[in-house]
């Protein structure tokens, strides 16, 4: 199964919620919404998805659920080639904000 696509998201936490677009492409992550851009890695094994994403403000519209306005954020779910669930926290902070993200697949890559 390829997650190699473009999908759109939606993601919440206790602070609010939001949404973007992320294209996922031999190993890369690109992404981003009105306020945010972001960069990363994933990686597939044993049917689950992981990834390493770095979060950087380009626009002050809007405010960042996590507090911030660049860091990194590890999400990882269960993989699925329509539809995934993956939940994301601040790399490296034991108590981080938690972050719960909706993505589902609309367009194949060129």
């Amino acid at each position: 199964m390829s997650v190699e696509a473009l999908w759109t998201l939606e993601f919440a936490n206790h602070a609010g919620y939001g949404g973007g677009v992320v294209i996922f492409e031999s190993g890369r992550i690109f992404g981003g919404d009105t306020s945010f851009y972001w960069t990363g890695t994933y990686s597939i094994k044993d049917g689950a998805i992981t990834g390493k994403i770095d979060v950087n403000r380009h626009s002050p519209v809007m405010q960042s659920l996590l507090g911030r306005d660049s860091y990194s954020l590890e999400l990882a779910g269960q993989l699925n080639d329509q539809e995934m669930e993956l939940n994301g926290s601040i790399l490296g902070e034991e108590n981080s904000p938690h972050l719960v993200a909706i993505l589902k697949r609309k367009a194949e890559l060129p």
